[in-house]
Parts: C-alpha cells; sequence; structure tokens
C-alpha cells in the first residue's frame, strides 16, 4: 500500500497550500462560514422552534450535528476539487512539485490533508458558534472533534480522485450533482427510518451517513446503535479511499 510508504514529504505540501491560505485570510476566512451560520440559525433556531424534538432530542441539537458535518464535507470537496484541479491543470504547480523530491502520492496525501483542515477550520468556527448559543455543554462534545478530522480525510480523498480523473472545470458540475441531494438524504434534516427500507440501505454504505449519526450521538450524549461499528466503518473506508486517492492522481500526474 502506498500510505505505508509515505514520508514526510506530504507536509511540504501541506505547508505550501497553507502559506497561500495565509495570505489572503481575511478573505478566505470569513464569507465560507456566513452560509453555515445562517443554516444553523435558521433551521436551528427558526424551523426547530415548530418541529420541537427529534428522536427524543431538541430539532436544534438534532439538526446541528448534520450541518455541522455536511458544511465539514463541502469545505474538503470544494478545495479537493476546483482548488486541487487549478493547481493541477493551470498553475502546474504538482509538475512543479514532482520535480523535488516529493513523490506524486505524497502530493496527494497533502492535498488530502489540506482538503480536510479547510474542514476542520470550518467545524471549529461553527462548533463555537454552536457552543455559544448552546446547543450543548457537555464535555463529550469535544469528541466530535477527532471525527470531524477523519470525515474530512474521507470527503477530501473522494473530492481527489474526482479531480483527478476530471478533464475540465465543466465536470465536477456531474459530482455536485450527486452531492448535495446527499446533503439532505443521509441523515442531516431528518431521521432515516422515514425513508424506504431499500433506500436507506443505500444511504447507510455512504460513510455520510455514519459520521452524520456518530457526530449526532457525540453531541447530543444520547448513543446511538451500533456506534463501534459505524466508527470503525468510516475509518475502514477512509483508508481504503485515501489508498484510492493516491494512486489516482498518481497515475495522473505520472501520464
Amino acid at each position: 500500500m502506498h500510505i505505508r510508504r509515505l514520508n514526510r514529504f506530504w507536509i511540504y505540501v501541506w505547508l505550501r497550500n497553507f502559506t497561500v491560505y495565509r495570505r489572503g485570510w481575511k478573505t478566505n476566512v470569513l464569507p465560507p462560514f456566513v452560509q453555515p451560520i445562517s443554516l444553523l440559525l435558521i433551521m436551528g433556531l427558526g424551523v426547530g422552534h415548530y418541529v420541537g424534538e427529534i428522536d427524543g432530542m431538541p430539532y436544534l441539537v438534532f439538526v446541528t450535528a448534520g450541518i455541522l458535518v455536511t458544511e465539514s464535507m463541502l469545505r474538503a470537496a470544494f478545495e479537493c476539487t476546483y482548488s486541487s484541479f487549478y493547481r493541477m491543470k493551470y498553475q502546474n504547480t504538482f509538475d512543479a512539485i514532482i520535480s523535488t523530491p516529493v513523490s506524486p502520492r505524497e502530493v496527494a496525501f497533502g492535498e488530502v490533508m489540506w482538503g480536510a483542515t479547510k474542514s476542520l477550520l470550518s467545524s471549529a468556527v461553527l462548533f463555537f458558534v454552536m457552543f455559544l448559543i448552546g446547543v450543548f455543554h457537555d464535555p463529550l462534545a469535544l469528541a466530535a472533534f477527532p471525527i470531524i478530522v477523519i470525515g474530512g480525510v474521507n470527503f477530501a480523498a473522494i473530492s481527489l480522485i474526482v479531480s483527478s480523473r476530471a478533464r475540465e472545470f465543466e465536470h465536477f458540475q456531474f459530482f455536485f450533482a450527486i452531492l448535495f441531494p446527499l446533503i439532505f438524504l443521509c441523515g442531516t434534516y431528518f431521521p432515516l427510518d422515514r425513508l424506504p427500507v431499500a433506500m436507506r440501505c443505500v444511504l447507510w454504505l455512504i460513510p455520510l451517513t455514519s459520521v452524520v449519526d456518530v457526530i449526532r450521538a457525540l453531541i447530543s450524549g444520547m448513543g446511538t446503535a451500533y456506534f463501534g461499528w459505524k466508527l470503525l466503518y468510516v475509518l475502514a473506508t477512509t483508508i481504503i479511499l485515501v489508498e484510492i486517492a493516491m494512486r489516482s492522481l498518481a497515475g495522473r500526474l505520472i501520464d
């Protein structure tokens, strides 16, 4: 497996992206948080006032986990699709990097980890806002952060696989045409038991569903069935997807 043969050079890819991000932090930090915070207030405080409780918890708490995970997913997805593709095809950044001792698989891993970092930054701000408005008080909620990181790596790897196979920016429209409906179907805004059994079975195969469920259990403190198995499934799929992403981007850069 390529993951076992990685060395520390991927960190330089991450640092390169962080340096560029830091130079324009004022424009990079604030705009991405307007939508999720507005969504949190509208869905959690607005719609939640009429919905009441779902699965024994206030709707504000229920929907918070979904918003936290899906916004994290979107940050990773946008970074490892449009941004990574631009660096690869138009800036020729990847070609310049692999002319150094950094290998293509290390470029891929650095991109994935940077995408996960962007998702974590977004989640941290949302988490702070949720704390201020009183969504949770239990310290156990802090355990959600490691799961968010794993989910960010998972989503970033999927997105980089798509980028490594895309030829033009327009091709990402097909990817997001699938991704956006999943935001609403994977237990984000309503429980899965409202859906047909066959659809539920398919949705549970998507790691996003398990990430939302695990995060919701940690934030609410109410637990969930098969918590350990769901977490194990997310870990396993993340490792597999990262391996595929590394192989796929390496094949694209070498060709």
